[in-house]
């Protein structure tokens, strides 16, 4: 059974709220009509989940309304829409093009869970980056990549979200709940992303840099 589910069925349990099944599967629950299956709940629209997947459109959307990590988007030259590539090969790429200072994260669009993230030193590595996030025979293809500022990290924040609230944030690696002024400032950030991007129910990641300053992730 899927660990979302089992953690629902035993909180449902706990607070004595009914529940049914959906025969022949295991791994979803109804509530009140609402139905939540494996990861998906019922609290976003579809719209919503397609928008959050795609980390160029929401960097657009957020410019300048919150601290974003310096981001350029290069689309597969050989890729959907080559028409509307500035560059016609990926070794066309230069470093005045791309304007970062190196180490530069790699990272395709929609992607998750860390997958297709590079860190690179150079313009050759972010090349080699591109090349694997553009491979069409890789189940993990991607036509839209991004090549992003990297900042040193103290630590990276997590903001859950539930009724489009914070209700409480977290360090990611010790699990540690955040409070004082960091806890304000990601509340107040994150506010601010959530009257642009409207979030019903799920989180908001953070980077605190070495130096203190917060930037949105995703």
């Amino acid at each position: 059974m899927n660990n979302n589910i089992q953690i629902l069925r035993k909180t449902l349990g706990l607070m004595k709220v009914s529940f049914s099944e959906i025969e022949g599967m295991s791994d979803a629950l109804v509530v009140s009509g609402n139905a939540f299956i494996r990861s998906a709940t019922p609290f976003n629209n579809q719209s919503l989940s397609v928008l959050c997947k795609d980390k160029d459109a929401v960097y657009k959307i957020l410019e300048g309304i919150v601290p974003l990590p310096k981001t350029k988007s290069i689309l597969d030259p050989q890729g959907k829409y080559p028409e509307l590539s500035a560059i016609k090969n990926i070794t066309d790429i230069t470093d005045s093009s791309l304007g970062f200072i190196y180490p530069s994260i790699v990272k395709m669009n929609q992607g998750e869970r860390g997958m297709h993230v590079f860190v690179a030193q150079s313009l050759a590595e972010v090349t080699r980056a591109l090349a694997l996030i553009f491979d069409k025979t890789d189940k993990n293809y991607d036509y839209l990549a991004l090549v992003q500022e990297y900042i040193e990290p103290k630590r990276e924040i997590t903001a859950m979200v539930s009724g489009a609230e914070v209700v409480f944030c977290y360090d990611r690696l010790s699990r540690d709940v955040i409070s004082g002024d960091v806890e304000s400032e990601i509340r107040k950030l994150a506010s601010l992303v959530l009257k642009k991007i409207y979030v019903s129910w799920g989180a908001v990641d953070f980077i605190e840099s070495k130096d203190g300053k917060l930037f949105f992730i995703e």
